[in-house]
């Protein structure tokens, strides 16, 4: 990145001084019309004087720059002007005078300024003026597509660096499998998911919402994934609790990381849930759809270090399902409304296929995706025994897994 910067400063500096030197060469050459002397002699001359017209007006721009970044903008553009203007006087009276004395007619410069070339050199300074505002709005365009330009691959190399952190689309497993989806509203999402599996046949999924876009967001879900297999390997709570103390010390104060944290035992269909400002997640059965929510404190991970997340316990029957949801998906617009909850759990109702459910949701969306989309759903296969019946969803302490 830094050698391409540096690649389009030396082009920008070249550039500045091709258009002097022609800007030098052409002012000799309306001059010399009229006069004796080669044109050789004439061309050397003008591009002489021209790339002095630029070294005067770039130690000029070294010189005041701090302080036109600094004005206003009418100001800036006024000292521009004044800079230009000086410049292109300066530089032509000096560069004449040199040049003259090279070739063995030595002039002064306050023979020029008295004399018949002093229209001239008015000529240049106007001509300065002109060239030099409009290559700066040149460079400055130039500039803010190159800094597009940058930004977009360093969106692409943050999307690049999440959808490599995050795990496989689908999993399976003894009695069970995992299907998830993250699509995001721009080029890198802020939400991300993740599975780890324990020593004791568990495993443990987790649906994140970063606040915020871009790098930033993609280094906090690294962060997060990074330290999940460590953590996860006690309760539920206490990894939301570890988590919660890890990123109040890592996030400023505008940064949170929303986040469903479960840990589903396949022998016989547990799961335990705990939830800081995500979604409730659903489980689909026979007997429909039953939003699985969390008491106690579900302020997000990572903005108040004092907070104790407690746990639901509830069973997955054989044949149903488990729907983690971001925000993005419920809340996206339709018709100056949002899709809302009750309406994405009808369409939970009779889809059991991931795209299906997505395609749907888009036919009833009409402005587009206007934040990140992920859902996991975890699927307990069918047994021969009856169904397990759904125990009450209270919050229940527990303690810490070995």
């Amino acid at each position: 990145m830094l050698d391409a910067r540096f690649i389009a400063a030396c082009r920008d500096y070249l550039r500045s001084a091709s258009i002097a030197i022609a800007v030098g060469v052409t002012v000799s050459c309306v001059y010399a019309i009229g006069h004796r002397g080669g044109w050789t002699e004439i061309l050397v001359a003008g591009g002489f004087v021209g790339f002095l017209i630029y070294i005067v007006i770039a130690i000029l721009e070294a010189i005041f720059t701090r302080r036109l970044s600094q004005a206003s903008r009418g100001s800036a553009l006024a000292g521009h002007v004044v800079l230009f203007l000086i410049g292109g006087i300066t530089g032509w009276i000096f560069g004449v005078t040199i040049v003259s004395q090279f070739f063995g007619e030595p002039v002064s410069p306050i023979q020029l300024i008295r004399g018949e070339a002093l229209s001239f050199i008015v000529i240049t300074g106007v001509i300065a003026v002109v060239v030099g505002l409009l290559f700066q709005t040149f460079q400055t365009m130039s500039q803010r597509l190159r800094d597009r330009e940058w930004a977009e691959k360093e969106l692409e190399l943050a999307r690049s660096i999440q959808t490599r952190l995050l795990p496989p689309q689908s999993i399976d497993g003894e009695g069970f499998s995992i299907v998830a989806r993250n699509i995001p509203a721009h080029v890198v999402a802020g939400d991300f998911y993740d599975f780890v599996r324990l020593d004791d046949g568990s495993i443990v999924i987790v649906v994140g919402d970063v606040a915020g876009k871009g790098m930033g967001a993609a280094l906090i879900m690294a962060s997060v994934k990074a330290v999940l297999p460590f953590v996860a390997r006690g309760s539920v709570s206490d990894a939301m609790t570890m988590l919660n103390a890890k990123l109040v010390q890592e996030l400023d104060r505008r940064e949170f990381v929303a986040l469903t944290c479960v840990r589903y035992f396949p022998s016989d269909g547990t799961l335990h849930i705990a939830n800081a400002g995500c979604p409730d997640p659903y489980i689909v059965g026979s007997d429909g759809v039953h939003p699985i929510g969390v008491e106690g404190t579900r302020l997000p991970l990572g903005i108040r270090s004092d907070v104790t997340y407690t746990t639901t316990v509830t069973t997955l029957a054989p044949g149903s399902r488990l729907v983690m949801i971001s925000d993005g998906i419920p809340e996206a617009p339709i018709r100056g409304d949002v899709l809302g909850y009750e309406r994405f759990a009808s369409l939970l109702r009779d889809v059991d296929d991931v795209d299906v459910l997505l395609r749907n949701v888009r036919a009833e969306v009409d402005e587009g995706i206007a934040d990140d989309w992920t859902i996991v759903m975890l699927f307990r296969s069918a047994a021969a025994e009856p169904p397990l019946s759904y125990p009450d969803h209270k919050a229940v302490a527990l303690p810490p897994h070995s």
